[in-house]
């Protein structure tokens, strides 16, 4: 014999609203989920996209969190680039960008390569070993087999140099030694100003003439 009609209703009801929590369970975890990934991400990248579209960071391999020192962002192979207050282009690529746990503003480089574009419209390209860059004051920081070259043709090779991004300007009081068109020179340090317009060798500067 058949059973109750309305007895397989109240069978089957418990059974679907069941169902019917259960994927709202799951709906809603999901969405908890991915709300503490949205949240997570930005507290992490907040310092570093807070000022806009005039400063980009972005990585073409990964970017990781280092827990093992703090909470800190990794990024390899890694780009920094923007449009400083002159209105200028810049841009400081790295083998390795490492933000500083207890300086959030801090970024450590491995192998940086700055490009510039000054205010006379020229460039330059420098390279190192290791650097610094300073997000909140904009300066950059290079040491190790410093190569300063300049699209004029001048070249010239320091062990530290500070670099004002949004200024366009440069120091450093380590030797130097360079070469360009007119010849060598060797100081004891330069100050690039102006925009980068005027550079000013301290120091002993001696300065040997290509003959022509």
């Amino acid at each position: 014999m058949d059973s109750n009609p309305q007895e397989q209703i109240e069978k089957e009801y418990p059974r679907r609203h069941h169902e019917k929590l259960k994927k709202k369970f799951t709906a809603l975890k999901l969405v908890f989920l991915l709300s503490s990934i949205l949240i997570i991400l930005s507290i992490t990248l907040w310092p570093i996209i807070k000022d806009g579209p005039e400063k980009i960071f972005f990585a073409t391999q990964s970017i990781k969190t280092d827990k093992s020192s703090g909470e800190s962002l990794t990024m390899e192979n890694a780009r920094i680039s923007g449009i400083n207050k002159k209105n200028n282009k810049y841009s400081i690529t790295a083998k390795n960008i490492k933000q500083s746990p207890n300086q959030l503003e801090m970024f450590n480089l491995e192998g940086p390569h700055a490009e510039m574009m000054l205010s006379d419209g020229s460039k330059v390209l420098i390279d190192s070993e290791i650097g610094e860059y300073n997000e909140e004051i904009q300066k950059l920081f290079l040491m190790k087999n410093v190569i300063f070259v300049h699209e004029s043709g001048h070249k010239m090779l320091t062990e530290s140099i500070e670099i004002n991004i949004d200024q366009n300007t440069a120091k450093t009081e380590s030797l130097v030694s360079g070469e360009g068109p007119l010849g060598k020179i060797k100081s004891d340090g330069f100050v690039i100003s102006q925009g980068g317009k005027k550079i000013t060798f301290k120091g002993n500067a001696r300065l040997i003439i290509n003959k022509k």
